[in-house]
């Protein structure tokens, strides 16, 4: 199950987990539903109901848009043991700071005064408690093979504070604007504002996109890219049934873009002769994913079985 909510990324966040679980009481009785971790900022509206039915073991999980309400619906499979989901929560500075108060305060650790979201620390001199830092490759791969776009976002804003001295959109568009000048991308050929490309702002036209992938192919980092895009045929991905077939299994390694009339994909193919490709197929107008889908992957069995 996940959320269609989009989340809001900034330099604070954490994603609230929900976990529907079938009532011992058995058919038709509410699901039990637990909030992980269970913070006082969520309205859960539970509608979910428990089945003997292994064929409605359909859960929706929802957040409504203005407000901090949890709506859960459908049904449990009274076999089916506990289920999760993740969801997008609305002010993640506000969620970052009630899961550390509620962390630390099973720690035995009170915390006196409010918690007050700042743009920057106050002046003065501070020392670190505590630092963790995570599996960079690991979280692009996830960002790629999954389309997960608040992983992309969160590291767009990163570049930003990082290269740009901003943590904003403004500054990741002036990190990787920065970046595409290198490849040969010039600044006005492209329009930018995030980093999941889930604006409708966001335009770059496909021989950019294969220029960015001919430059990454030969940059040192490459061969770390290439692993984080998916591959046709990919266990446990929807690429798991799509060009999944020899020739094509294994030979596509590639990133989707969807959006309501607009279906994309880009990445890297190769051909029987032994060449390896870099293309961009950008479908606008499009009826429906599933056609513009099934007309990238012609495309690909062509390229593959032709280049």
């Amino acid at each position: 199950m996940r959320s269609r909510t989009a989340a809001p990324a900034s330099g604070r966040s954490s994603r609230a987990g929900v976990v529907p679980a079938p009532d011992s009481r058995g058919r038709n009785a509410a699901a039990v539903v637990e909030l992980v971790p269970n913070l006082p900022l969520f309205t859960i509206r539970n509608l979910a109901r428990t089945t003997d039915s292994r064929r409605r073991n359909v859960i929706a999980v929802s957040r409504a848009a203005d407000r901090d309400e949890i709506k859960i619906s459908g049904a449990v499979w009274q076999k089916s043991g506990t289920l999760e989901a993740w969801v997008a929560v609305r002010d993640p500075v506000a969620y970052f700071g009630a899961a550390l108060r509620s962390a630390l305060e099973l720690q035995g650790i009170a915390i006196a005064g409010s918690t007050r979201p700042e743009t920057a620390l106050p002046a003065g001199d501070w020392e670190p408690v505590y630092q963790h830092h995570s599996d960079l490759q690991r979280a692009i791969e996830v960002t790629n093979k999954r389309s997960q776009n608040f992983f992309a976002e969160s590291l767009f804003k990163l570049m930003g504070a990082v290269h740009a001295q901003e943590g904003s959109w403004p500054g990741g568009v002036r990190a990787v604007g920065d970046f595409l000048d290198k490849v040969g991308i010039a600044r006005g050929a492209y329009n930018m504002v995030d980093g999941s490309g889930l604006s409708r702002n966001d335009r770059f036209a496909p021989s950019q996109i294969t220029r960015l992938l001919a430059f990454m192919f030969q940059h040192p980092n490459g061969r770390d890219f290439m692993r984080s895009l998916a591959y046709s045929g990919e266990d446990g991905l929807r690429w798991e049934h799509r060009l999944a077939t020899p020739p094509y299994r294994g030979n596509v390694f590639a990133k989707t873009g969807t959006l309501n009339g607009v279906s994309s994909l880009s990445g890297y193919a190769k051909a029987k002769s032994g060449k390896l490709y870099a293309f961009s197929i950008v479908c606008n107008g499009t009826p429906g994913a599933w056609k513009a889908q099934r007309t990238q992957d012609t495309i690909v069995r062509a390229l593959i079985d032709n280049g």
